[in-house]
């Protein structure tokens, strides 16, 4: 998606550079001079400057974590939600100013606060939001900035493997909460560690105008066997779903260091309760419609079965946990609902080939029709997927692999750790013994047939 038209012009005067970042132009000249605010100047007789929003941004970002700096101070404009708070909770620091300085500001404090109602009276809202730098941009729909959250720790880079959003466009969501016709956005931020240190994941509720109403940070105790785990916790992924009048956020949550998964259900206001408990990480979610009911679908691991997993939880159901063996350490031993049905989905063959103990399921959506479940054959590395289709009532219908797979079982072959050809390969012409545990009546194995839609020399180099 491109950036907002703002963000690829030049600012060609001082009255540009200080009308984008606020100020007068006497302190946008004290800023440059003082706290070095990069301005370009260029040759000629008359002294010409020049001036990159992204460059401003990228600067103004690190002096608001300096406090020692002018330029620390909140700014009253519509692009920078005031107060300025930052994780502590606190205030930024702003300078003493004379009297006439003062009344000043202050009316053009006022002035930018009715043009900002003004602004916000005449529909425009936050339509899109997403992380420049460290700090969570909005915009609206004609993509103009309306404010940024600068925040004082770094933000974790989300293309690792644990404590990321598997589906990294849902890590910033704008939505309705309330179902008032008043947007919030939802942002799933995660927090590099120091050495040693543990995951610092939360969620933030920002109201249309950058107003910081609510954050949560996962803090949920579970049972499991003999042992208690109590976080911290990954953030998974992020869905949100509609309830009867205001809608519901769902997370999928990832212990930092032991087995267990967890899903939770928030309200509009940021309390939150526990739906599911699974022996495994719980890594994506999606939601689905089967008659007048509607569920949630959970994907990640089991770790007693070692094998990719995923729930079908029905939204309006007590809080359950996955079925586990009674009496092993896999056992939860609360919430002890039942989720409306589980599915365990074998590893392949490359999976124990590469050494490997199980895969997982990476991603959960609707195509055509059909639900389609894909599962990472060997975790943390792109070695190829399985994609197994399931009808609207959720009941799985075929599997296939993808291009990667079939390249990974060459390469395999190639080194001596598979002793067949791809073309020979069981995986690829026999059924998946897939198992399916509903309450009535517990675990059966299904045998999933291939798919018809992908031929065996379909996947021949």
């Amino acid at each position: 998606m491109p950036d907002p038209p703002h963000l690829a012009v030049e600012l060609n005067t001082w009255q540009e550079i200080a009308g984008y970042l606020g100020v007068s132009v006497r302190e946008a000249q004290y800023w440059e001079k003082n706290d070095g605010m990069p301005v370009h100047r260029m040759p000629g007789k008359k002294s010409r400057v020049k001036a990159y929003p992204a460059e401003l941004d990228t600067w103004k970002l690190r002096v608001l974590a300096s406090p020692g700096s002018s330029a620390a101070a909140p700014v009253n404009n519509h692009r920078l939600s005031t107060p300025r708070t930052f994780g502590t909770g606190r205030s930024s620091r702003v300078p003493r100013l004379s009297r006439r300085a003062a009344l000043g500001i202050a009316g053009i404090a006022g002035a930018a606060a009715i043009g900002v109602a003004r602004l916000f009276r005449r529909g425009a809202a936050v339509s899109r939001a997403r992380v420049v730098g460290n700090a969570l941009c909005a915009w609206d729909d004609a993509g103009r900035e309306l404010w940024k959250h600068p925040f004082a720790k770094m933000l974790r880079d989300r293309t690792g493997v644990s404590g990321m959003l598997r589906d990294p466009g849902r890590q910033a969501q704008v939505t309705d909460l309330s179902g008032d016709g008043d947007r919030q956005v939802l942002f799933a931020a995660a927090f590099q560690q120091d050495a040693g240190g543990a995951p610092e994941d939360e969620l933030y509720c920002f109201s249309s105008d950058g107003k910081l109403l609510w954050r949560y940070r996962p803090d949920i105790t579970v049972t499991f066997g003999d042992a208690r785990f109590s976080g911290p916790w990954y953030l998974g992924d992020l869905a949100i779903a509609s309830g009867p009048r205001r809608k519901i956020i769902w997370l999928a949550l990832e212990h930092w260091n032991w087995h267990p998964g967890a899903v939770l259900a928030l309200d509009p206001e940021g309390h939150a309760a526990v739906k599911f408990v699974n022996a495994g990480h719980m890594y994506v979610l999606e939601r689905a419609s089967n008659g007048p009911k509607n569920y949630i679908l959970a994907g990640g691991v089991n770790n007693e079965y070692a094998c990719a997993a995923f729930a079908v939880l029905d939204e309006d159901a007590p809080p359950s946990s996955s079925p586990q063996t009674p009496g092993t350490r896999f056992e939860c031993l609360g919430p002890r609902g039942q989720p409306a049905r589980y599915f365990l989905l074998p590893p392949s063959e490359i999976t124990a080939a590469i050494g490997r103990p199980y895969n997982v399921v990476a991603l959960i959506q609707e195509v055509n029709q059909h639900l389609v479940v894909t599962t990472r054959e060997v975790p943390g590395e792109d070695t190829g997927t399985g994609i197994y289709r399931f009808s609207k009532a959720i009941e799985p219908l075929d599997v296939a692999f993808d291009d990667n797979w079939a390249a990974t079982h060459r390469r395999l072959q190639g080194e001596g750790k598979l002793d067949h050809r791809l073309r020979d390969c069981p995986q690829l012409t026999r059924p998946a013994a897939v198992r399916r545990w509903d309450p009535i009546t517990g675990w059966t194995t299904l045998a999933v047939p291939p798919s018809k839609s992908v031929k065996p020399d379909a996947y021949q180099a």
